[in-house]
């Protein structure tokens, strides 16, 4: 009998303790999940409902902004510059995308009792959500967000808060110039002292081009054409695109403008515009005005610094270079002796070409020659001609014959330290150290 009763009260025992087990496994399970699923409605809290049918979008900040939607475009209220609608998509899908962790701190604590920031989005109905902005967290990469419908504290992504213009500048399409670096062909400066012709179309063949990087070629003020250093061109595309004012000068004068001598034309076949350069502006700006407008601008002089160089410091320096895989045959012709290479080149891929180079029937080392010709490639004028010369005869001269095209270049002696070089029938434009010259031709024989 006492071991019946102890029996059961060992499985009314168990029976409690297996309920107790059972509830604290879903007090946690439940209490778990709860917590799990709070967090994860905290890490995907949408700020912004129904964006869909928002279409006024209000930013009080610095100055209002306001965009109103028409026609599935956004336009911008209160400015007659037309909307840059790139940026203005990019603010709106970052807000109607915007999601935020819910964070139970107290608005006060982080500058959301007063806040500088607020954005308003209205729907067809009127009804408005609205958020206001923080201060950063203390890993400086989410911003506290109160949304005031809610009445709830978000953190969210700096990057997307960061979107929100705090002026209509911002959204504007605020680029000077209409063309752009993608339409641009040709580019005149007068810089005062020179007037540089710049254009993108290749006076030379495909052949002959191969090797100008840029593929933008300097027509004056030289004799000759010359091919731009892809440095200065690419800065000078890049400016097109990023000539923007820094403010339009609302007071009435002239700023320089009558007494220019600094202006620059971008031009195509279609159109042309002419950006004047007037007096220096404070904090390292100028005055700018297109030459059919009156509106004046101040422009940082960074902006301005790629046009501001003189042709010499814009050009490639180099003699000539010509790929050597488009040469078939180099002649190099001096007072003491005549030196004729040829050149055999086999396609073996598509970008790959097996070049063999003879110097009177004999094969050359290709490793020796390419070394040499690299120096012929990268030999480099030392200085412009002020005046036009009169001598012609050539002491020097080295032919580069590609199929039916021989480029020439002239060495004429001005004196024991310097040659002129001279291509074709052009006045030379350049001077060139001797020694430079006679050692690298000095090379090319002793191969």
């Amino acid at each position: 009998m006492r071991g019946i009763l102890f029996m059961k009260k060992t499985t009314i025992m168990l029976t409690i303790l297996i309920v107790i087990i059972v509830a604290s496994a879903s007090i946690y399970f439940l209490t778990n999940n709860e917590e799990t699923t709070r967090g994860e409605e905290a890490e995907e809290g949408q700020l912004i409902n129904d964006f869909d049918k928002i279409n006024r979008v209000k930013v009080y900040a610095n100055e209002d902004v306001s965009l109103e939607k028409e026609d599935n475009a956004w336009r911008i209220e209160g400015t007659d510059r037309p909307a840059d609608q790139e940026k203005i998509n990019h603010f709106v899908e970052s807000m109607r995308e915007m999601t935020g962790e819910e964070s139970q701190v107290e608005a006060k604590e982080v500058n959301l009792d007063f806040p500088n920031v607020m954005v308003a989005f209205v729907n067809e109905e009127g009804e408005n959500q609205q958020i206001s902005v923080g201060q950063l967290n203390a890993q400086q990469d989410r911003y506290y967000i109160k949304q005031q419908e809610q009445d709830k504290i978000y953190l969210v992504d700096r990057a997307v808060i960061e979107t929100i213009p705090l002026q209509k500048k911002e959204l504007v399409d605020n680029k000077i110039l209409s063309l752009s670096s993608e339409t641009v062909e040709e580019i005149r400066i007068n810089n005062g002292s020179e007037e540089l012709l710049m254009r993108n179309a290749a006076p030379f063949s495909e052949e002959e081009a191969r090797a100008h990087i840029s593929g933008w070629y300097m027509h004056e003020p030289y004799h000759g054409i010359y091919s731009i250093a892809y440095s200065k061109m690419e800065a000078m595309l890049l400016g097109i695109d990023q000539l923007v004012p820094s403010e339009t000068v609302m007071d009435e004068g002239d700023y320089g403008f009558a007494d220019s001598n600094f202006s620059v034309t971008f031009s195509n076949d279609e159109a042309a515009e002419t950006l004047i350069i007037g007096n220096p502006a404070a904090d390292n700006h100028y005055y700018v005005r297109l030459e059919e407008s009156e509106e004046v601008y101040t422009v940082s002089t960074d902006l301005l610094d790629p046009y501001s160089y003189q042709a010499f410091d814009m050009i490639d320096h180099f003699v000539e270079i010509v790929a050597l895989e488009v040469v078939d045959e180099l002649i190099i012709e001096t007072p003491e002796e005549d030196t004729s290479i040829m050149m055999e080149h086999e396609q073996i891929a598509d970008d790959e070409v097996a070049t063999t180079v003879y110097k009177e029937d004999d094969a050359l080392d290709m490793d020796a020659f390419r070394d040499v010709y690299k120096e012929l490639a990268a030999l480099s004028v030392d200085e412009e001609i002020e005046e036009d010369i009169h001598t012609t005869e050539a002491e020097v001269t080295i032919q580069y014959i590609l199929g039916d095209i021989t480029k020439e270049i002239q060495f004429i002696r001005m004196s024991d330290s310097q040659y002129a070089v001279s291509k074709g029938d052009n006045q030379p434009d350049f001077l060139i150290e001797t020694e430079k010259v006679n050692q690298l031709i000095q090379k090319m024989q002793d191969l």
